[in-house]
């Protein structure tokens, strides 16, 4: 697998034996990036591609001097033809210079040449493939422009903590604007800084983040998280996924639900932290991305969340509609 092959480079050696496990573990990463960007999902978003060019080329011919779409309808076209075709071409180059290291390393094998640095710097190509294949295998979802979520712990306020704050940090490298809330009884929800929540751990808070692509992003994290090595046992944190949006009237704030009744950390560990090792599990199985990472490498754990699922369900996940992965709980109703 993609981690073990990292894991084996990682591993030290002597520099002849070093250059072997780089050039297998580069084979292995370049097969699962072509793997990857043969999916449906991707190949749905080549088709919406080329059904966009037809389009825009037929609506280029003018008929008496009219072209066939109005003005604002060739825009959002050539829009979604610009977003979608950066989508694909930043994948595509990554799988091009992965496929060029992969050549360079075996011909620098061959010549006992010194490859270490080409393929340090490929291990770090695929990572940034992974972060850009998440745009892509969403591109065809309906985006929103914001993300509400709840977070609580049945054992320790402590795993509260450390996922608001990712959640912040996250939204902060992404160019997101995010907001902490905590529970004030009869006063509702109200704001306050990452200073307050890391002063007197809650119980439970709530985090809103706007930005295009947030709730892409954002509803991935949805679901039960395990840390190990933070409150002495292990401790666990829900998060709760609960509107595509970040701004509310004053009667949708009053109306919010406050803190839920502590729920038993039962049931899938979709994500597993362990502190001291400074790493992190997706459904068990390792992310190459660290613990100290995850915040400003969050698109590489929902990919993998992502992909993950229809390797261990055989469900081939829908990414233009709603499913599984996607689900907002909708406190404030459908409608909303």
């Amino acid at each position: 697998s993609e981690s073990i092959a990292i894991a084996l480079w990682r591993r030290p050696a002597q520099t002849g034996k070093r250059l072997v496990r780089g050039a297998l573990s580069l084979g292995e990463l370049r097969r699962a990036t072509d793997r990857e960007l043969a999916l449906a999902a991707v190949q749905a978003v080549r088709d919406k591609l080329g059904e966009i060019e037809g389009t825009l080329a037929t609506a280029a011919r003018k008929t008496a001097g009219k072209t066939a779409l109005p003005g604002a309808e060739l825009a959002r076209l050539s829009a979604d033809h610009a977003r979608l075709g950066a989508r694909i071409g930043a994948c595509s180059v990554a799988q091009g210079e992965l496929r060029a290291a992969e050549e360079l390393c075996l011909e620098a094998l061959s010549r006992d040449i010194d490859a270490v640095d080409m393929v340090d710097a490929a291990v770090a190509q695929r990572a940034q493939f992974r972060r850009d294949l998440f745009w892509l295998v969403t591109a065809l979802r309906p985006q929103q422009h914001g993300a509400t979520l709840m977070v609580h712990s049945p054992d320790a306020r402590a795993a509260v903590v450390a996922w608001v704050k990712l959640a912040l940090a996250a939204a902060a490298h992404h160019g997101f604007h995010a907001h902490v809330h905590l529970w004030a009884g009869e006063r509702g929800w109200e704001t306050r800084t990452i200073d307050d929540v890391v002063a007197d751990p809650p119980a439970a808070a709530v985090v809103r983040v706007a930005g295009s692509g947030a709730d892409l992003l954002y509803v991935l994290e949805a679901g039960l998280h395990k840390f190990l090595g933070l409150a002495g046992e292990a401790c666990h944190a829900w998060v709760s996924a609960l509107e595509p949006r970040a701004t509310f009237t004053d009667l949708e704030w009053a109306n919010l639900p406050g803190p839920p009744q502590p729920k038993a950390p039962r049931g899938l560990v979709f994500r597993e932290v362990s502190i001291s090792d400074d790493s992190v599990k997706v459904y068990g199985d390792d992310l190459d991305a660290p613990w100290s990472e995850l915040a400003q490498r969050l698109p590489e754990a929902a990919v993998d969340r992502i992909l993950e699922t229809i390797e261990h369900t055989g469900h081939k996940c829908r990414f233009d509609h709603g499913d599984e992965l996607w689900k907002w709980t909708h406190p404030l109703g459908a409608a909303s």
